[in-house]
């Protein structure tokens, strides 16, 4: 809503500008106003029209590739270094590392480091379907 009202407010100041051509303002008076009170809003509003599809398209790509890695540590008993993560998937090495410690900041994994000096992301397993149906209320006693 927001979006389209910015591009209506643009074109009316726009046109309000345009009228004034012959008028007694200057020219760089003219080219200012246009551009601060026409151009800008309009931009503003084709921005904010634009804006949402882009964020939506981003978390599903983020989504897919929270899965796709998720998958790949399922496969990988549960555990990932940024190397298997950028030989399996089409992420180079700071897309990789960036990806994974989001995971483990929201809580998807935890961060390890073995002898060696690797970073290991140590997933949480899924639990099985017995341990889920036999999965208790927090509150029952």
């Amino acid at each position: 809503m927001g979006g389209y009202l910015a591009v209506a407010v643009g074109i009316f100041m726009g046109v309000g500008v345009l009228l004034n051509l012959g008028g007694p303002h200057g020219a760089g008076a003219l080219v200012l106003s246009f551009l601060l009170f026409g151009a800008a809003p309009i931009a503003a509003g084709v921005w904010l029209l634009k804006e949402p599809g882009q964020q939506l398209a981003l978390l599903a790509a983020e989504r897919a590739w929270e899965s796709e890695l998720l998958r790949l540590a399922e496969r990988r008993d549960g555990s990932l270094s940024v190397a298997e993560v950028v030989t399996h998937a089409d992420l180079d090495t700071v897309q990789a590392e960036r990806r994974l410690d989001e995971m483990c900041r929201r809580g998807l994994c935890e961060l390890r480091v073995t002898e060696e000096g690797v970073v290991v992301y140590r997933f949480t397993r899924t639990p099985s379907i017995e341990h889920k149906r036999g999965a208790e209320g927090v509150l029952d006693d």
